[in-house]
């Protein structure tokens, strides 16, 4: 905080090195991305993509990995997905420098606090409409627990329109 009132003081602004942004496949969060690799490219940053997904059907804790063999077809699907949201991801991004991308098979929330720690500037969004996902990130817990700087991008909005973030 004090450095932020003393480069606003001196009138310089604050970088950020590394943006990271939550890819849901099960939306269409290109708009999302497209936002974050526009803050990526202005901040000349490098961009994480962070993609997570646990099956409704799972019968586990956070943080537990599921041991049973019935399962086998819909941890297929949800790694299907996760190609999905990576491909997806890729590209929109297109030919940034410094693009990486994590995936993890837990919840996604409980996921992009753990990456979060990677990051100076986070990207997330809000969907208006309700979640497909039994597992949905939960963006105001999120939001409480991250302990980094949140840019929350309102559905559709491909880009920023400010000059000071």
């Amino acid at each position: 905080m004090l450095i932020a009132r003393r480069a606003a003081m001196v009138g310089v602004a604050m970088t950020y090195a590394t943006i990271m942004t939550y890819v849901d496949w099960e939306r269409n969060c290109a708009h999302r991305t497209k936002v974050a690799v526009e803050l990526a490219v202005r901040f000349d940053a490098a961009l994480i993509g962070v993609a997570a997904g646990v099956s409704g059907q799972m019968p586990v804790m956070p943080g537990q990995i599921p041991v049973t063999g019935s399962l086998d077809r819909e941890a297929v699907s949800l790694v299907t997905h996760l190609a999905e949201a990576k491909s997806a991801f890729l590209r929109v991004t297109g030919a940034l420098p410094h693009v990486h991308w994590r995936e993890s098979l837990d919840f996604p929330t409980e996921t992009l606090l753990r990456e979060a720690r990677a990051a100076d500037l986070i990207v997330i969004g809000r969907d208006s409409t309700v979640p497909a996902s039994a597992w949905p990130l939960d963006v105001g817990r999120f939001i409480l627990q991250a302990g980094r700087p949140i840019f929350l991008v309102p559905p559709e909005i491909e880009e920023v329109r400010t000059r000071r973030i």
